[in-house]
């Protein structure tokens, strides 16, 4: 079960209108019931906007079975998530306490900024060309202002790390604190059924091989991948999550290099490795602070998921995703 952590509950709205990464395609109405939380309905596209991201970087994985399944699993992580925050609000609201107005627009201004736009009338068009709008935007920003205070008091408890207990946990996790060799990809997807399917592989094929800096550029055009609109890009990815066909083509690959196509059983792909970032050893004295930072907050979390916990077991909740 899955319990929202305090300090790092986000508060970002979709991407204008444009720069957003499509949303991997769904087997059911963008609209269908996924959940009922004390008879308040939760559906699936209250839930894509936050798990898409994640999504995304699913299909350089996997395919077919395998590739529902993890989808499956991000979306019900996702709905965990919300699930408890309106958990929590709703127990907010048996004491409600004062959400200053200069707290909700200041987060408001910070995701205008973060987005690149320097107006709050410019923002408003972003959001309707998104199919958002300011109001209901607000009332989101402000269920989360709500919950990440919720979650502070019940972060609020004394704890105490102790050297070895630091060092141990270093000595049995030592390969998670490693970083891995991480590949950033960018993809092309020509789906079995496309149309003109054989004269757009072979004048891509020609296309990338003499111009591989118009990738993101045709991704946007010719693709049926996840992220076509955003030039195809998958972000960055653990080289041995790779699928096997794909780990096999970018062997020996060199960045910005394209491969392909390659031939899968939902249709043929173009790869280009954007970037290679190289893999890096453990050291213990420069993660020290982070080792016993992150011990700490484990602690606290603990705190919080026993607060989700209680809250969980007093509600209705059905599940239907």
């Amino acid at each position: 079960m899955v319990c929202l952590m305090a300090a790092g509950t986000s508060l970002t709205a979709a991407p204008p209108s444009g720069t957003a990464p499509e949303a991997p395609p769904v087997t059911a109405e963008m609209d269908s019931i996924v959940a009922s939380v004390n008879g308040d309905p939760i559906s699936l596209s209250d839930i894509l906007p936050e798990s898409r991201t994640e999504e995304l970087g699913l299909y350089a994985a996997y395919s077919g079975d395998e590739l529902y399944r993890a989808v499956q699993a991000v979306r019900r992580k996702t709905l965990d998530e919300q699930i408890n925050r309106k958990l929590i609000v709703a127990d907010y609201e048996k004491d409600p306490f004062d959400i200053h107005a200069q707290y909700l627009e200041s987060a408001m201004d910070m995701m205008a900024v973060g987005s690149g736009i320097r107006s709050r009338s410019e923002f408003a068009r972003h959001l309707r060309a998104a199919g958002l709008d300011i109001t209901r935007l607000r009332l989101q920003v402000r269920e989360r202002l709500i919950v990440q205070a919720m979650l502070a008091r019940r972060r609020q408890v004394a704890i105490h790390v102790t050297p070895q207990e630091v060092f141990q946990h270093f000595e049995k996790n030592k390969e998670t604190f490693s970083r891995p060799e991480q590949w950033e990809l960018g993809m092309i997807l020509i789906g079995r059924d496309a149309p003109g399917r054989e004269e757009t592989l072979k004048r891509l094929k020609t296309e990338l091989r003499e111009t591989p800096d118009h990738f993101a550029e045709l991704a946007g055009k010719h693709s049926s991948g996840p992220n076509a609109a955003g030039g195809g890009s998958l972000g960055l990815l653990e080289k041995k999550r790779l699928r096997p066909e794909f780990a096999a083509a970018l062997k020996d690959a060199a960045p910005g290099q394209v491969v392909g196509p390659v031939a899968t059983g939902e249709g043929d792909y173009f790869l280009r490795l954007i970037r290679i970032v190289p893999a890096e050893e453990a050291d213990f004295l420069k993660l020290e602070p982070e080792i016993r930072a992150r011990l700490e907050e484990a602690e606290r979390q603990k705190a919080v998921q026993s607060y989700c916990d209680r809250l969980r077991a007093e509600a209705v909740i059905r599940i239907y995703l």
